[in-house]
């Protein structure tokens, strides 16, 4: 039964179309070097029908197939084994040569692509035209766009784009007896039934071969910031991921933990130059991305308090958030005064007349002694007490080169109001 069956898949590959396992080399391995088989053939189809008539001869025959894209995945998932628990034959499909880039559409950002591309070749593409792929990982120069979506791969940059998942508008595969299912499409607001295609994303090939997919491009981004941090510990992680999403939520594209083996190993075997000198267990990077023109991140200093409180004694309502900028951004201004004139010239609600106040503060104490307008009566009815509304911030002006950040609420100051 084998001898008929490698026989067929000959036929229909033509002589470029597999491989002897005994020249296939590499591809028979795991990466780690911990899996590893042989089939009784390696075919390389380079077209869909190519694939059909393997896997339609691997159903006839009750042989497995197991399919490879560029072998980089360590858990074995892409190597045949020889002791299949049932003793049937394996043949390994390889989808190296589905590696054509068959359009890239700038205007709507797609591309559609065969399952053997490397990403970094759908890269390139997209950037030739002035867009990005985002899906993104070290392997980018190995990897295909089959082996991504078959396990639904994250990446570098999953914080801001997410899984293969959210890439992915559009897939061809092939079925396990020989049909192509065709779900090939480019549309974005595509609500027709099903969406059948996630069934394909994450399975592993357990449903299908993909042989193309349309993928989602994003627009080019061409300013890039880079934070390298030694940490004191694994439990600061968490709070400088929060730091680095107040600082620029929607920028914020990296967040990867390093650790101290991987950059000596890293500056042992490539020679390179350390990011900083001081030595940890453990390092955070962090990369902000941004389109041209966009602001530019910055780690926060604490913020100036504002003279805003609440009245009649101490008050425990938080601080408002407010807005910070760079040395270089200049605040709107509603008025050619001081901010204390300015504050005095706006007008009072109802019911607050005579009750104009001025505020003033200690610069090394967290209490304020407050006589603002910033208190405002509830009622106008005397004696019912003034409630807390807290003043709008004004809005960032930021330029190239500024960035504007809004600061997490703190803990709230004890201030301490009086009437003028």
């Amino acid at each position: 039964m084998t001898d008929v069956l490698v026989a067929e898949l000959r036929d229909a590959l033509g002589p470029r179309g597999w491989l002897d396992p005994a020249d296939a080399g590499s591809v028979l391995t795991g990466w780690r070097k911990a899996y590893s088989g042989t089939p009784v053939l390696v075919a390389r189809p380079d077209t869909v029908e190519g694939v059909q008539a393997v896997v339609r001869a691997c159903a006839d025959h009750a042989a497995a197939v197991v399919t490879q894209g560029g072998n980089t995945g360590l858990s074995g998932g892409s190597v045949p084994i020889d002791d299949l628990p049932d003793g049937r034959p394996s043949v390994l499909l390889l989808t190296s040569r589905l590696n054509r880039i068959e359009s890239v559409d700038p205007d709507r950002f797609t591309a559609t692509v065969q399952a053997g591309c490397t990403i970094e070749q759908v890269q390139q593409a997209a950037a030739a035209v002035d867009r990005q792929l985002a899906m993104d990982w070290g392997a980018r120069g190995t990897a295909t766009v089959g082996g991504a979506i078959a396990t639904n791969a994250g990446g570098l940059n999953v914080l801001r784009y997410g899984n293969t998942r959210r890439h992915v508008l559009g897939i061809e595969a092939v079925l396990a007896d020989g049909r192509v299912f065709d779900g090939l499409r480019a549309l974005r607001k595509d609500n027709t039934g099903y969406d059948l295609k996630q069934l394909f994303i994450g399975a592993e090939g357990t449903l299908g071969v993909v042989t193309r997919a349309v993928l989602e491009l994003q627009p080019a981004l061409a300013h890039h910031r880079t934070l390298f941090a030694a940490l004191t510990g694994l439990d600061r992680a968490t709070d400088l991921y929060g730091l680095a999403r107040s600082i620029d939520a929607g920028g914020l594209t990296a967040f990867e933990l390093v650790p101290e083996m991987g950059v000596a190993a890293a500056v042992d075997v490539l020679g390179i130059t350390r990011p900083i000198d001081t030595r940890a267990e453990w390092y955070l990077m962090a990369r902000f991305s941004g389109a041209a023109g966009s602001p530019t991140p910055s780690w926060p200093r604490p913020p100036p308090r504002r003279p805003t409180s609440g009245c009649s004694g101490t008050s425990s309502l938080p601080r408002s958030s407010s807005t910070r900028r760079g040395p270089s951004s200049t605040p709107p201004s509603r008025s050619t005064g001081s901010p204390s004139s300015s504050a005095a010239s706006r007008p009072l609600p109802p019911g607050s007349a005579g009750r104009r106040r001025s505020c003033s503060r200690s610069a090394t104490s967290a209490t304020a002694t407050c006589t603002s307008t910033c208190c405002r009566p509830s009622s106008t009815a005397g004696g019912s007490p003034p409630t807390w509304s807290p003043p709008s911030p004004p809005r960032s002006t930021a330029s190239s080169g500024t960035w504007a950040a809004r600061s997490a609420p703190s803990t709230a100051s004890a201030r301490t109001c009086s009437a003028a």
